[in-house]
Parts: C-alpha cells; structure tokens; sequence
C-alpha cells in the first residue's frame, strides 16, 4: 500500500511528530524522523519489514526496536492484526481513521473509511452504556485480481 502525500502535508505530520516528542521530553533525532517517514509513507509494516527498509536508509535494527517501543509508549504507533500478521501503523493522530481489507490470498491491505460504521459503533455503545475509545476493523477476504484469478480456475 502507497500513501501518496504533498510535501506539505508530510511536513505537517513532521512538526506535529517534533513537537510531541519534545513535550514528552524526549529528543528529536534523525532516526526517529526516518522511521516516522516509513511508517507514515508506506505503513502498516510488520516489524521484519520495516527493519529492512530502514536498513536501506541506514538505520540499524536495535534503533528500530528502540523507537517503535519508545512510539508504542508515547501512542505514536497501534498494533493492527491483519490476518495472521502483525503490523504497525500510525495512530489515528496523523492519519485519519480507518479500516482495513485484507486479501488471504496475496496480502494486499485496502484502506477504507465508512461513515455508516462509525456511526453503528456509536449507537451500539450508547445503548450499551459503553464508553468507545478507539476500535480496529480488519474484513478478511480476496480483492478483485485474486477473486478473477479463482473465478477462472
């Protein structure tokens, strides 16, 4: 998955990103950017991934383990279960909202947001006396190329 970005926006994200770190007195450095950049370009990774790919740009695997455990404990970063995986994502502070196709077949994640969701889970938990915070949806399934493909077979 690609998320195409202006240069303004991921600069945006970038301050936004600064500034948290720095009210939570801890340091801005060049590998934190860089591993807020991959998440927020071309996440959800699953860990194996985004060492690699990180890697390439110089930034060794403890560094990695040390910021994503640092971001899982500042809520830069969820846990999505996709499937059998786990990945790592932005939290719902720079990206906004949503859910996740995924194909059994080849892995491939779609990002989709429902407003008729959203507002289910809200009446659900009105009536249930129950205060939502934050929730995940992964629908397992195949997309359109692998559903052609065993249409055909």
């Amino acid at each position: 998955m690609q998320y195409l970005l202006k240069y303004s926006e991921t600069m945006n994200h970038e301050a936004i990103f600064k500034d948290r770190l720095r009210a939570a007195g801890e340091r801005f450095t060049t590998p934190r950017l860089g591993i807020f950049r991959l998440l927020y370009r071309q996440g959800p990774l699953s860990m194996p991934k985004l060492i690699d790919r990180a890697g390439s740009e110089g930034i060794d695997s403890v560094t990695v383990y040390r910021t994503v455990e640092l971001f899982r404990r500042l809520d830069f970063i969820q846990e999505v279960g996709l499937g059998r995986q786990r990945l790592l994502e932005l939290s719902d502070d720079y990206e906004a909202h949503h859910h996740h196709l995924v194909c059994g077949q080849c892995g491939r994640i779609i990002d989709f947001d429902s407003a008729a969701i959203e507002a289910e889970l809200q009446r659900v938990s009105r009536a249930q006396g129950f205060q939502l915070r934050t929730h995940q949806l992964e629908a397992t399934g195949l997309c359109r190329q692998c559903a052609a493909t065993a249409a055909t077979a």
